[in-house]
């Protein structure tokens, strides 16, 4: 098996370009004296930071390992990014389970309330067997870094296909990356180095490690401490080159190169001195430096400022470990013209956590009983607060080991750094000095700071492309000139979303010829029409992808199956297809959606239910005979429309807005042609109506039977497209067993994900029962719990039991 390496060179020269947290303030801020440099950082810092809202999203699913033909079923959690509070200010997530290459599989768009939302996908055969990545962001998000969405690998196996043993065989490749402390290595600075070596899964690897010079001279040993990540210090030459022999676990060599050495910068040292104190060193070779300013925040808050003078190119600070921030501080540090030179994380553990008291009632059960969860909510906080949690029991076994990220570590690490951490629960749940240096070394490896080069020069809100959805869900579409492609502005369009209580609105292209929608909730699939005011054969409109087509770097976690498997997968596969061949109609219910009551134009002055009335055979003499409000006319072979203004007790001199099932008619020909007995009502405004930008003379809405335009032909440059609104809920399924024939009945039940509750309410110190029933395959179960209380303090919960 052949061994090939992957490495990253020069990943910190592009450090300070791309992520210093206060990167974006600009030069102008800088181009005063020494003394107003701290001034200038902080204002610019608070300034960003006060304006700008940034969201945070955690999923919690209801297992990791799948077979097509299943449903995963998930729960989305959007907080603030720095209180960690469920934030009211998008009103859609968007879910996306995405194949090899970044495609794809399977998309949704999720109702949130108040943060939360909650749906699941159908995994169809069509899907191949792999590693998927489940990926969760807002709109909002979509205007920052994508490496921070929320994404977690999901393993799905396509058991109606035979595998390909060997071409499941996964290439054995290991990826190497080395991270010196502060940024850059500096010529005759002694760093030191953080390194991270992984294999084609993404998993950290054990070797002993030796650091040599121009090929010939050993200048540093190194180990892992944890995963494959670990720390060496040494003192870099520019002259020199340094490379790095591995020698893994296996015997196998891997070689890689070391960043290139500076002539001169800065450098830093970082040592936890004690349980109170922590010491920062910089070092510069810089002739002329005179001054050092250092910013120090956490969750969005200034936490540390001040300046030192540098004496023989170097300063020293100590500082009190309760002035930094829970969770991650990062070190950031200017020299006299305001330039970032230096920057570093720092993580401490958060004091507070949602403390969850969860236990079963028995620790074995036999098939179809009864199991009793015990659930009691409580934190360190004085007062018990409202939580919000989701609740998941599935069966523990070599395919499902349960290893999904936990709330807490995702909102305190992986939210925040760069990379996908192995285990990252590690580095919250233990204590002692190996975690403490294995937590450190997280810091140097991955503490990155991510925010785009163009705000470093650019004042970061006029970068916002995607507007917060705090409505509801936005459509945005584009006018273009059908030849040249060029963006036209200032063209009036509609969009209409047909039905019962369908959706109609209006906007004018902008100077990009952007049109933005306002729907707020259009559920399930529907066909969307849009159309220009007028018809111009050179326009085209072209709706906009609501989803994010950017995707982070770096490689998918490789996919392998084994062969010892073979059974336990044999067992999913039939227990799955019987589980498919005795479905019953309580298997495929769903939540029906809220809609609204009412049109855009709420209730009409008048409603005509034509069924009241005598029916006439054309639409004229229904015109003409039972709506006293419209006045209908006829000039060279066209029908109009005049309005009676109701408030004036006069009639209009222009005409009014006229829709069919919510889309605008322009050519009441077509209508006055149409069989009115397929029009069940004819609602009427009979006044001056201010609708998105246009003002409109009254209104005349007609509504056939089935709010689908029934046989009603539409003019040849409306464009028609089917458009997926947000997921209609499906509702999970457990079976009850709590009478003797309930318990006896031979229909099997082969369930491996027993119970799944998104919603579960806690509130004050009260216990709460959670109740549900085995089924007929024996072995361990997990019972997880996630959630955040009305406070921003997460946590979880794994307990297990047994099914003999």
């Amino acid at each position: 098996m052949s061994s090939t390496i992957k490495f990253t060179s020069d990943v910190f020269s592009n450090k300070m370009r791309l992520v210093c947290l206060t990167f974006f303030i600009l030069t102008s801020h800088f181009a005063r004296s020494q003394a107003g440099v701290l001034d200038s950082l902080r204002a610019a810092f608070t300034s960003n930071r006060t304006s700008v809202v940034r969201e945070k999203v955690f999923v919690h699913t209801d297992k990791t390992f799948y077979l097509t033909g299943e449903t995963l079923w998930f729960k989305s959690y959007v907080v603030e990014a720095g209180t960690h509070k469920a934030i009211d200010l998008s009103k859609v997530a968007y879910i996306e389970l995405l194949g090899g290459k970044n495609k794809p599989a399977l998309q949704a768009m999720i109702a949130l309330e108040h943060g939360l939302g909650d749906g699941s996908f159908v995994l169809p055969a069509s899907l191949s067997s792999g590693m998927y990545t489940l990926r969760a962001y807002t709109a909002w998000m979509k205007n920052f870094d994508v490496s921070l969405y929320f994404q977690t690998p999901i393993q799905i196996v396509n058991t109606a296909k035979r595998p390909d043993w060997q071409s499941l065989q996964v290439k054995e490749t290991y990826t190497v990356q080395f991270f010196p402390e502060g940024g850059n290595l500096v010529d005759g600075m002694p760093s030191k180095v953080g390194f991270q070596l992984v294999n084609q899964y993404g998993e950290g690897v054990d070797g002993i490690g030796t650091v040599i010079k121009d090929s010939s001279d050993t200048v540093a040993h190194f180990r892992p401490l944890k995963f494959g990540i670990g720390s060496f210090v040494f003192t870099p030459q520019k002259d020199a080159t340094y490379k790095a022999v591995f020698r893994l676990g296996n015997g196998k060599m891997i070689t890689a190169s070391l960043p290139n050495v500076y002539a001169e910068g800065y450098v830093m040292r970082l040592t936890d001195l004690n349980k109170e104190q922590l010491q920062i060193n910089i070092a510069t070779n810089k002739t002329g430096a005179e001054k050092i300013f250092l910013l120090a925040s956490a969750r969005g808050e200034i936490k540390i400022s001040s300046s030192k003078t540098i004496i023989n190119g170097k300063a020293e600070w100590v500082i009190d470990k309760k002035n930094t921030g829970e969770g991650i501080t990062t070190f950031t540090f200017f020299d006299a013209t305001g330039h970032p030179v230096c920057e570093r994380l720092y993580f401490k553990k958060p004091l507070q956590k949602l403390q969850l008291d969860l236990t079963s009632d028995k620790k074995e059960y036999g098939v179809r009983s009864k199991v009793n969860l015990n659930l009691l909510t409580n934190s360190n906080e004085k007062d018990s607060l409202p939580t919000n949690l989701s609740l998941s029991v599935f069966l523990l076994d070599s395919l499902e080991r349960g290893r999904q990220p936990k709330i807490e570590s995702t909102f305190w690490l992986l939210s925040e750094l760069k990379g996908s951490i192995e285990f990252a629960d590690y580095y919250l749940e233990n204590e002692g000095q190996e975690v403490s240096m294995a937590t450190d070394n997280l810091m140097l490896t991955h503490g990155w700071r991510r925010f785009r080069e163009d705000s470093i020069v650019t004042n970061v809100k006029a970068q916002f492309k995607f507007l917060p959805e705090y409505e509801g869900q936005i459509i945005t579409g584009r006018v273009v000139n059908r030849q040249s492609g060029k963006p036209v502005p200032g063209v009036l369009c509609f969009l209409s979303a047909p039905g019962e209580n369908f959706y109609a609105g209006n906007a004018i292209s902008g100077k990009d010829g952007l049109l933005i929608f306002v729907p707020k909730n259009i559920y399930g699939p529907v066909e969307l029409i849009v159309q220009p005011h007028k018809a111009d054969s050179t326009l085209r409109i072209d709706l906009l992808k609501p989803y994010s087509e950017n995707y982070p770097s770096g490689n998918l976690l490789q996919f392998s199956l084994s062969k010892k498997w073979g059974e336990q997968l044999s067992n999913r596969h039939f227990n799955m297809k019987v589980a498919a061949s005795i479905t019953t109609p309580k298997q495929h219910q769903f939540t029906a959606p809220q809609k609204g009551t009412s049109t855009f134009y709420g209730t009409p002055d008048k409603r005509y239910l034509l069924e009241e009335y005598t029916r006439f055979p054309t639409m004229e003499e229904v015109m003409r005979e039972f709506i006293a409000e419209v006045n209908l006319y006829k000039e060279k072979d066209t029908f109009y429309y005049k309005m009676l203004n109701l408030p004036y007790r006069s009639r209009f001199d222009s005409f009014p807005l006229v829709l069919f099932d919510g889309v605008p008619i322009f050519n009441l020909n077509k209508l006055i042609a149409y069989d009115p007995l397929k029009v069940k009502k004819i609602d009427v405004v009979a006044r001056k109506y201010f609708w998105g930008n246009i003002v409109n003379n009254g209104i005349v809405s007609y509504s056939t039977y089935n709010g689908d335009l029934t046989d009603f032909e539409l003019d040849p440059w409306v464009l028609l497209l089917e458009y997926s609104g947000l997921q209609v809920k499906r509702e999970f399924y457990s079976p009850s067993y709590d009478t003797q024939k309930q318990s006896d009945s031979r229909e099997p039940d082969t369930r491996n994900v027993l119970l799944w509750m998104p919603n579960v309410n806690t509130e004050g110190h009260v216990k709460k029962i959670i109740s549900f029933y085995t089924s007929d395959v024996p072995g361990s179960y997990a019972v997880r719990v996630e959630g955040v209380n009305s406070s921003g303090t997460s946590g979880s919960r794994v307990v297990t039991f047994e099914v003999r």
